[in-house]
C-alpha cells in the first residue's frame, strides 16, 4: 500500500496510474498536499502504507534541497522510515516513448522496499603496504571495473598550458568467493600532487599499470573515455571485453546513455549521486571526490552483473556488431 503524492499538473494522469499500480499488487492514496519530511512521515503512517511514491517537487525540494529535481532524483530510494521511491511526473507515461515502461520498472523496485541497503564503501590506496593488499585481492578477482576522474585542461591567452589529467583512479572487483571491494588510487589533490616524491607518485602509476593488466574482464562505463588517458601511462586495460553503457544501449538504444539513469534501473537501492563531484570541488573535500570516483566503479559492476544476467538475443547481437569499434574509436580519441 502507498502513499502517491503528486503535483497539481499530474491529478488528470492518476486514473491512468491506478490500473499500472494494480498490475503489480499495489494500491494507494493519493495527495497533492506539499510537505516537509515530518509532515510526509506523519501522513503516511496515518496513512498505515508502507511506501511513498513521490512525483512532487516542492516535496522533494523540501526534503533534499533547493537544486533537487524530479528529472535527477527519478528512481532513487530515500531512507527514511517509511521509504520513499521518486518517479517522473505522470505525464511521461504518455509523453515520452519509454515513459510507461520506465515506470513500471521503477514500481519493480517496491517488491525490495523492505530490503536494507547495500551500503558503498572504499579503501584509499597510497601507501606501498596498502598497493599489496589491495593487488592480493585483486589478482584473484574475476570482474575487474574501472573509472577515472580528470581535472580540466589549463589554458592561457588561448595556449594549451597543462592538458586534462587523471587525478584519480577506481577499481571496484568481483572476487572469486563473491565479495566486492572498491579501491580509489589517488594522483592529484586539491592541493596539488598526493605523494610527496616522484618515487611515490611513479609507484602509484606502476600500481594502475598492473592492476589494468591482470587477467580478470576489464569492464568501464564508456570506457574509452578512461582508456584514452590511461593509456597516456602505458596501463593498458588487458582483456577490455565488457563496456556497461554497450551492452545496455544493445537492449534498448532510446534510452538516455548517464550511467545514473541505468544504475536507476538496474540497482534496487540507487540514489541519485552524481552532484558529489561538483559539492567536492567547492568545498575541497578530497575524501568526497574519491568516493565519488568509487561509486561510479562500483555501480558500473552492479550495473553490469544485472545486465549479464538477463541478456536478450538482440542484445548480444547487438553487442557484438558494436563492442568491437571501441579499439578504431581509441584512434580518434588520440
Amino acid at each position: 500500500r502507498l502513499l502517491i503524492n503528486l503535483s497539481a499538473e499530474d491529478k488528470p494522469f492518476l486514473l491512468n496510474l491506478m490500473p499500472i499500480l494494480k498490475a503489480h499488487g499495489l494500491s494507494g492514496a493519493a495527495t497533492a498536499k506539499a510537505f516537509d519530511i515530518t509532515s510526509l512521515q506523519e501522513t503516511a503512517q496515518k496513512a498505515g502504507v508502507d511506501a511513498i511514491l513521490l512525483s512532487q517537487p516542492a516535496t522533494l525540494k523540501a526534503l533534499l534541497g533547493e537544486t533537487a529535481t524530479l528529472e535527477k532524483y527519478r528512481g532513487s530510494r530515500l531512507n527514511y522510515k517509511i521509504p520513499v521511491l521518486v518517479i517522473n511526473p505522470l505525464a511521461h507515461i504518455h509523453s515520452i516513448n519509454y515513459g510507461k515502461w520506465l515506470l513500471n520498472n521503477d514500481l519493480r523496485k517496491l517488491k525490495r522496499i523492505k530490503q536494507p541497503i547495500q551500503q558503498f564503501s572504499f579503501e584509499l590506496i597510497d601507501t606501498e603496504e596498502k598497493r599489496e593488499g589491495a593487488l592480493q585481492f585483486l589478482s584473484e578477482c574475476l570482474v575487474i571495473s574501472h573509472d577515472i576522474e580528470t581535472n580540466s585542461p589549463l589554458i592561457k591567452d588561448n595556449t594549451l598550458i597543462l592538458p586534462a589529467d587523471i587525478t584519480c583512479i577506481a577499481f571496484c572487483s568481483l572476487h572469486k568467493t563473491g565479495i566486492v571491494k572498491t579501491f580509489v588510487v589517488p594522483f592529484i589533490d586539491f592541493q596539488g600532487i598526493h605523494y610527496a616524491s616522484p618515487h611515490e607518485m611513479e609507484q602509484a602509476v606502476l600500481f594502475m599499470r598492473t592492476v589494468l593488466a591482470l587477467p580478470a574482464t576489464k569492464t568501464a562505463w564508456n570506457g574509452s573515455y578512461d582508456t584514452q588517458y590511461e593509456i597516456r601511462y602505458q596501463a593498458w586495460p588487458e582483456n577490455w571485453t565488457m563496456d556497461g553503457m554497450i551492452l545496455a544501449w544493445s537492449e534498448y538504444s532510446e534510452l538516455p546513455r548517464a550511467i545514473e539513469f541505468h544504475a536507476s534501473l538496474h540497482c534496487y537501492d540507487y540514489i541519485f549521486w552524481k552532484d558529489q563531484s561538483e559539492q567536492a570541488k567547492k568545498a575541497k573535500d578530497n575524501m568526497s571526490y574519491w568516493g565519488y570516483c568509487g561509486q561510479d566503479a562500483w555501480y558500473s559492476l552492479r550495473i553490469l552483473l544485472s545486465l549479464l544476467s538477463d541478456l536478450k538475443e538482440h542484445q548480444i547481437h547487438n553487442y557484438k556488431r558494436t563492442f568491437r569499434q571501441v579499439y578504431p574509436d581509441l584512434y580518434c580519441a588520440f
